[in-house]
């Protein structure tokens, strides 16, 4: 769900653009801050969503999947013994490519930024988008679910836990 919520705001953001024709490229999302500020914003934000970037709740499933590989190369150290230098678990190198994705990821979602707010709208792409109000609400609700699966996380892990462990039990 987490996921879900973010990346299907961000597709949801690029289909209106697509209702014009042709808004498949970086190019259509020139100067989209000047036509429709709403939706500019709820694209950042999806974005910096997609990076990992706190509070958002792709930081969130980024942090829990770290967590997750840390978690088990420590149980390995654990269980096998001393750890020296050259012994590194190969899952620590996991955990800091996902690190290393996340800031190209932040580079380039910046990126695409810069063309929402800062470029003008190519030829012929002035103006309001077409209006979609379903589709605008499901955005509203994508961007919602992603701001509070990131504020909110404490609750959502804590209804997770309690989940998984009813089913371990039910074993």
């Amino acid at each position: 769900m987490v996921l879900v919520c973010f990346k299907l705001g961000a597709f949801l953001v690029l289909s209106i653009l697509e209702s014009e024709k042709g808004g498949h490229t970086l190019a259509s999302l020139g100067g989209l801050a000047k036509r429709e500020p709403f939706l500019a914003a709820t694209m950042f934000i999806f974005m910096m969503s997609l990076a990992g970037v706190p509070p958002l709740s792709g930081f969130v499933s980024k942090l829990l999947v770290i967590m997750g590989i840390v978690k088990v190369a420590l149980v390995d150290v654990t269980v096998n013994g001393n750890l020296t230098f050259s012994d590194i678990h190969w899952v620590w190198y996991l955990a800091l490519l996902m690190v290393i994705n996340s800031a190209i990821s932040v580079f380039y979602y910046l990126r695409v930024g810069l063309v929402m707010f800062f470029h003008e709208p190519e030829e012929g792409r002035e103006g309001p988008l077409p209006a979609g109000r379903s589709v605008r609400m499901a955005i509203v609700a994508c961007l919602l679910t992603t701001l509070y699966f990131g504020v909110g996380a404490g609750q959502l892990i804590s209804l997770c836990e309690a989940a998984a462990n009813a089913l371990v039990e039910a074993w």
